[in-house]
């Protein structure tokens, strides 16, 4: 009997959701019995909360990011399981999470894996009442850990980085439950590909070093002003924007003509030039 594991994930940026299909595709080479079941979370979600938690993140982090930034700050000091702060939010959280609570209690899988930190709370919550037994892993998807990601009990933490790993040690999660793996990235990326082929794809010549100014999925974030701030470096280059799904960044980023590189704004369409 194949084992089955369900990988958890959130819409709420790209990141999470690539990093669990890459998880899904690398079960199938390393172990083709196994049966890998990814969900996105918000779709078992309330529709109130699912719009809330997504919409109202992306909002935030583009239309007021220093606001964004200190309730991040706020959110990330001393947990207080019995603050009423924090009550609210988990209750918050059981009362949106919908059916994801009875996916996790049908009894149909080996192991969970989380790529996002809502469900490893929720799924911690069940087990400390008893209502499920199933063992977790929490691929941390960012480079430093926010205390949210520590949720005990997990068996285990996959992350990307030194910092992450020692920001979770400091809240108390325990060393040998911490491993070191990297943030997951498709199969697809550890294949050799043709270098002189890429750059004539996107445009690129080849006779300069290439930046690559990235802006997460949903293109969120100062990326006219960072490109503008690339383009005015005095050392020569070639710049490659990647825009995500914001169609209308990319239209203003291609409007832009550099004086001395090339540049190519890319979205999820076919890269734009210009000279």
């Amino acid at each position: 009997m194949s084992e089955r594991i369900l990988i958890l994930h959130a819409s709420v940026g790209a990141g999470h959701t690539r990093a669990a299909k890459a998880v899904a595709e690398a079960l199938k080479l390393e172990s083709p019995g196994t049966e890998a079941v990814v969900v996105d979370v918000m779709d078992l979600a309330r529709p109130s909360f699912r719009k809330a938690y997504s919409s109202g993140y992306l909002k935030l982090v583009e239309k007021a990011p220093a606001l964004f930034g200190l309730l991040f700050d706020l959110a990330d000091g001393e947990a207080r399981p019995k603050s009423a702060g924090d009550r609210l939010r988990r209750a918050i959280q059981r009362w949106g999470a919908g059916d994801l609570l009875s996916l996790v209690e049908d009894g149909r899988w080996d192991a969970i894996v989380n790529t996002h930190f809502l469900a490893p709370e929720l799924i911690a919550a069940l087990r400390h009442r008893g209502r499920v037994s199933v063992p977790q892993l929490t691929v941390v998807t960012d480079y430093d850990a926010h205390r949210i990601w520590a949720q005990e009990p997990t068996e285990r933490y996959c992350v990307g980085s030194a910092t992450a790993a020692a920001s979770l040690r400091a809240r108390g999660v325990p060393a040998r439950a911490i491993a070191l793996t990297g943030i997951p990235v498709m199969p697809a990326f550890s294949m050799p590909v043709d270098r002189d082929a890429a750059r004539r794809e996107f445009g690129l010549s080849g006779a300069y070093p290439v930046v690559v100014q990235a802006s997460g999925g949903h293109g969120v974030g100062p990326v006219e002003e960072t490109y503008r701030s690339l383009l005015a470096s005095s050392i020569p280059s070639e710049i490659v924007v990647v825009c995500g799904r914001n169609a209308a960044a990319r239209e203003r980023l291609a409007g832009i003509v550099p004086r001395t590189a090339t540049a190519c704004a890319s979205s999820a369409s076919p890269s734009a030039c210009a000279s």
